[in-house]
């Protein structure tokens, strides 16, 4: 039996939108789709996102993937992981922060393990206490 093309389009908008998933014991992922084909991230392993219009760049420790969604659906899909907002643009892993150094105007420099400098912004300040709980 052939599907039609609205199915085959049902089918990949499901597995198209950003999930996270967590099993006891087992690492927390997230399926994004770049590049024609869906990968799947372990969380631990992003090193940093950035936003540039509606599209992402996820940074990771090999690779860097581009996607087209908005940084507040990938907020809402990393709720509760090491991933925390900076910037109206930029999502950090915390586990991943090397150093952070207070600027003059209220912001901070972030100092990542892989040498990327980026900024909190002063907008971001109240999620300062979460970037120095260690875990």
């Amino acid at each position: 039996m052939r599907m039609g093309s609205e199915a085959i389009t049902r089918r990949f908008s499901v597995t198209d939108s950003i999930r996270l998933s967590s099993m006891e014991g087992a690492a927390r992922r997230i399926a994004v789709k770049a590049n024609r084909k869906i990968c799947f991230l372990e969380v631990e392993n992003i090193n940093y996102i950035s936003a540039d219009g509606n599209y992402l760049r996820i940074h990771t420790q090999s690779e860097v993937l581009v996607t087209r969604k908005k940084i507040s659906d990938m907020v809402t899909a990393l709720a509760g992981t090491d991933l925390i907002r900076v910037h109206r643009s930029t999502i950090v892993n915390r586990t991943q922060i090397k150093e952070l150094r207070p600027w003059p105007t209220g912001e901070y420099v972030i100092l990542m393990k892989c040498g990327k400098e980026l900024t909190l912004s002063r907008g971001f300040r109240n999620v300062l206490p979460e970037l120095l709980t260690v875990q």
